[in-house]
């Protein structure tokens, strides 16, 4: 069985466990208002009804409103990313036509961020830690990683593109 921990990191290093009803129902958090934060969702694995290891670990920067509450964004940098390159090649973007967008950069935690996030976890759920030590690092790792992959994807695109043009041009 799995549970979920949605935290909001704010810039001062102050965690805030925010519960998943209040998450969920896009009530306020009136301590956070008007504050960008980096919300973190962890999902773990229960044994015993106890946290005992994480499954996975997301990250996103949220500007709360005046009331604590953010809104979804439709156009959200990830889920763009996902669709515009997830399963295209070089050759699909060059036909889309049109100029070819630089992927967005992947939201990942600063360093002070993640020692905020290591300290809590530390204090408030060491199983979890100790079980996983090194899943937050593979994770922002494997979003640098994507991240990478997107880029050279899109120069192979660009530079398949000119090649593309070039024979267009001697064809004529």
């Amino acid at each position: 069985m799995a549970g979920f921990l949605n935290l909001c990191i704010c810039t001062d290093g102050k965690v805030i466990k925010v519960p998943n009803v209040k998450w969920d129902n896009n009530k306020g958090i009136i301590e956070l208002s008007e504050q960008e934060v980096l919300h973190v969702h962890i999902a773990y694995e229960l044994e015993e009804r106890n946290p005992s290891g994480i499954i996975g670990i997301w990250f996103d920067r949220l500007l709360l409103d005046e009331l604590g509450q953010y809104t979804l964004n439709k156009n959200h940098p990830a889920l763009q990313n996902f669709i515009n390159y997830s399963l295209a090649s070089a050759e699909d973007l060059c036909e889309r036509g049109g100029p070819l967008t630089i992927p967005a950069a992947p939201v990942v935690p600063t360093q002070f961020e993640k020692e905020a996030l290591n300290t809590y976890l530390k204090n408030k759920y060491p199983v979890l830690l100790k079980n996983s030590p090194q899943t937050i690092e593979l994770t922002i790792n494997r979003l640098n990683e994507q991240h990478r992959e997107y880029i050279d994807l899109v120069k192979k695109a660009n530079s398949l593109s000119r090649v593309r043009q070039k024979d267009k041009a001697l064809n004529q």
